[in-house]
């Protein structure tokens, strides 16, 4: 049952890390998309 508890805290763990870096990226993409220049939104 421990191992049950422990996978699941891995697994929430690393479902929110990649939802904070989906969050923490929005506004740069946001930015480099909205000034409207040809540089490519995607590359930082």
């Amino acid at each position: 049952m421990a191992g049950t508890a422990l996978s699941g805290i891995i697994f929430d763990f690393i479902f929110w890390m990649f939802g904070f870096l989906r969050m923490g990226t929005t506004g740069l993409t946001a930015q480099a998309a909205g000034e409207k220049t040809k540089r490519n939104p995607f590359l930082f």
